[in-house]
């Protein structure tokens, strides 16, 4: 992949992970065409096996998640921009980036699971936020209390911003992997 694209791709990343971390939306503005113009690039590039590289980036990129995002774990948002990744990087350059931003998934969650069993429970929120329901087991009730739990102010300390995980492990792909 040249240089163009790999900017493309940087850019992509790094205004989905400020929108995502500034108000938790990774749009579909930017997702869509970004996977789009990654199908069309590798076709006119490198033809029909080029068009396949691309298609089997966006199913690694997809495929292990897909059961996540179905339950309501995963935002479309963040399956939109794994496609659109994986149809620029191919299925290898993917499954790095896969494997990093899980590691840095998995840190972060560390991290705030540390910073919210120092903090007290303030509230109802607090009971919202651990999914004491017994209803959970409903996928639609746990899509509803996703979004419940992404309107409150304190969200920040409970929501992970996805995109910035996946621009970590962009970048950490591309300096890895070169």
């Amino acid at each position: 992949m040249g240089p163009l694209p790999q900017a493309l791709v940087l850019a992509a990343v790094l205004i989905a992970a400020g929108t995502d971390l500034w108000n938790f939306r990774i749009y579909n503005a930017l997702t869509i065409p970004l996977c789009l113009l990654g199908l069309v690039y590798h076709w006119s590039t490198e033809g029909a096996s080029g068009l396949v590289t691309s298609v089997l980036g966006i199913l690694v990129a997809n495929l292990p998640f897909f059961r996540m995002w179905m339950k309501g774990g995963m935002g479309a948002g963040d399956m939109a921009l794994l496609a659109g990744i994986g149809s620029w990087v191919g299925p290898w350059a993917m499954l790095h980036v896969i494997i990093v931003s899980g590691f840095a998934t998995g840190f972060f969650t560390v991290v705030l699971l540390i910073r919210n069993r120092m903090q007290p429970a303030t509230g109802p929120h607090q009971a919202a936020s651990h999914g004491g329901t017994p209803e959970s087991s409903n996928s639609s009730h746990r899509v509803c209390k996703m979004r419940y739990a992404l309107r409150q102010p304190d969200r920040r300390v409970r929501v992970i911003p996805f995109g910035v995980m996946v621009a970590i492990g962009v970048i950490v792909t591309k300096l890895w992997i070169g």
